[in-house]
C-alpha cells in the first residue's frame, strides 16, 4: 500500500488562495471538416493485449479513507488531494470507509504511444503537458464524484505553458478522443500544472483520463500518407506520428481505397520535424518501424518492419 499524507488545511488554503485562471492565446484554429469524430486505427486482439498491459503496469493503486481529507502522490510526481465525502456508489450514497484510487501517469511523448494515448481532439492536433487518469473504486465498483466533492490536482510536465483542461474518450481498443472543458490549468511557481476538479467538470460526475492542452494552430498544413509492407493493415498495425519539437503525439487513420494509412486530412504543419512510428504484431511476432521525415505538402513515405521485442521497442521510444 502506498504511503498517504494528510493534507494540511493551511495548504489547502494556499492551493485554494493561488489557483488563478489562464488561457493560452490559441488563435485559430482550422476545423477538420473531414471527420467530426476520430476513427483511429483499430489493432488486433493482440495488440490490444500489448497495449492493454501496458496500461496494467502503469497503474498505481493507494488506499484512502473516503470519510477524511486524504491525499497521494505519484511514482512520477503527480500530487492528489481528496477532501472527505468526495464519492459516491452508483445509489448515489456517499461513500466512507476505505476506498481505492487508481492513478495512471503519463508525461512523455514516448509514454503517450506506449499505452495508446495520442493528442487529437476531433481530428484537430493538440499540445499537450501531460496526461494523467483517476479513477476511486469500493468493493470492485466505480466510484463518482459527489455532488459538493471535489478532487485537487498538482502534476509536473514538460511544457509549462498555461492550457486547459481535456476529458478523454476511449473506444473498445482504448483509442482515445480529447474534448475540451471550461476548465483553465495554472502554472505555479514550480512549473506545475494545478487544477480543481468537480463534479461536471469533466462532461460527468466520473473521473479518468486527463489531458492539459491547447490546440496546435497553423494554416500551413497538409496530409501525409503512409504505405507499409502488403501484409500490414490496420488488423495488424498501428501507426503513430511523433512530433520532434511539438509536445504531441497523433493517430493514424486506415484508408482501405489505397490502401494506406494516412494522417486526417489536412491536419499536419508542413515543415515540421516528425517520426512514423509503426507498431505491428503478426503471427506472435512484434515489429516496429521509425521512419524520420520533414512534412512537405502532400506527403507520402513508405516504411519497412524489423522484428523486436517489447524491452527493446520501449528502449527506441524512450530514445526519440
Amino acid at each position: 500500500m502506498k504511503k498517504i499524507i494528510l493534507f494540511p488545511a493551511l495548504a489547502i488554503c494556499t492551493i485554494l488562495l493561488t489557483f488563478y485562471s489562464c488561457k493560452k492565446d490559441k488563435g485559430t484554429v482550422l476545423p477538420i471538416v473531414e471527420e467530426t469524430t476520430p476513427t483511429p486505427t483499430p489493432s488486433t486482439s493482440n495488440l490490444d493485449n500489448f497495449f492493454n498491459q501496458n496500461i496494467l503496469d502503469g497503474k498505481q493503486s493507494f488506499t484512502i479513507d473516503a470519510g477524511i481529507g486524504q491525499s497521494i502522490s505519484g511514482s512520477k510526481g503527480t500530487y492528489i488531494y481528496i477532501p472527505a465525502n468526495s464519492f459516491q456508489n452508483n445509489s448515489n450514497n456517499i461513500v466512507s470507509g476505505n476506498i481505492s484510487v487508481e492513478l495512471i501517469e503519463i508525461q512523455t511523448k514516448a509514454d503517450m504511444i506506449w499505452m495508446n494515448k495520442t493528442t487529437t481532439s476531433n481530428g484537430q492536433l493538440l499540445v499537450s503537458g501531460g496526461e494523467i487518469s483517476i479513477k476511486a473504486f469500493q468493493n470492485g465498483e466505480q466510484l463518482t464524484l459527489s455532488p459538493n466533492g471535489s478532487v485537487y490536482i498538482s502534476m509536473p510536465t514538460n511544457n509549462p505553458t498555461n492550457m486547459s483542461l481535456f476529458s478523454g474518450t476511449e473506444d473498445s481498443s482504448g483509442n482515445i478522443n480529447w474534448d475540451s472543458t471550461t476548465t483553465n490549468v495554472a502554472v505555479d511557481s514550480s512549473g506545475n500544472y494545478t487544477f480543481t476538479i468537480y463534479s461536471g467538470t469533466l462532461g460527468s460526475d466520473s473521473l479518468g483520463w486527463i489531458n492539459c492542452d491547447y490546440f496546435y494552430s497553423q494554416t500551413n498544413l497538409t496530409t501525409l500518407t503512409i504505405n507499409p509492407p502488403s501484409n500490414h493493415d490496420n488488423t495488424n498495425t498501428v501507426i503513430y506520428l511523433f512530433f520532434n519539437n511539438i509536445y504531441a503525439v497523433a493517430p493514424t487513420v486506415w484508408d482501405g481505397n489505397g490502401p494506406h494509412f494516412r494522417s486526417y486530412l489536412n491536419s499536419l504543419p508542413i515543415g515540421e520535424q516528425i517520426t512514423i512510428v509503426a507498431i505491428s504484431e503478426i503471427n506472435g511476432q512484434l515489429s516496429s518501424s521509425f521512419t524520420p521525415i520533414t512534412l512537405t505538402a502532400n506527403h507520402t513515405e513508405s516504411i519497412t518492419f524489423s522484428a523486436t521485442t517489447s524491452t527493446d521497442l520501449q528502449t527506441d521510444l524512450n530514445n526519440l
